[in-house]
């Protein structure tokens, strides 16, 4: 886009407090060994948001992404809680919001942890699941619901 690439990267918004200072950061390069930031895509309710993927899909902008919840313990912070999001916005830069259902359902038969989207031969959005720690499952058919949530079809 206008001759750069793009990153989307992990981070701590530091200002925010657990549980609500997992973001998605922007990059932006024109060489890719030059790197400088370009924008705060996405803050949310988590304390990490992991392994985001973006696109867009009939003008709308996607993000999926593993979000992770933490609770501190007298040994420090552990992870409490995994889930896999979706955040919606107007433009490649966002801000990405959760819209409608944007916690997606869990797979019948197995836990999974990050997931990509993208086009299977007949140029319809299918998912792939990560079943941790070594498989990955399907294609899933994608499904776009009007409140802006991304749902995924395990029927098929």
């Amino acid at each position: 886009l206008g001759g750069y690439y793009f990153m989307y990267v992990n981070a701590y918004i530091e200002e925010l407090p657990l549980n609500r200072r997992g973001g998605q950061v922007i990059l932006r390069s024109r060489d890719l060994f030059s790197w400088e930031a370009c924008g705060i895509a996405m803050t949310g309710w988590c304390d990490r948001a992991e392994t985001a993927q973006v696109w867009v899909h009939k003008g709308r902008w996607y993000m999926v992404f593993g979000a992770v919840t933490v609770r501190e313990t007298p040994e420090g912070l552990v992870d409490d809680s995994h889930s896999n999001e979706v955040y919606t916005a107007d433009s490649f830069t966002g801000p990405f919001l959760p819209l409608g259902q944007h916690t997606l359902a869990p797979h019948p038969d197995d836990a999974y942890y990050i997931l990509k989207v993208f086009p299977d031969a007949e140029g319809r959005d299918v998912a792939l699941l990560n079943v941790c720690p070594d498989c990955v499952i399907g294609p899933f058919a994608v499904a776009y619901p009007p409140d802006g949530g991304l749902c995924l079809d395990f029927e098929q």
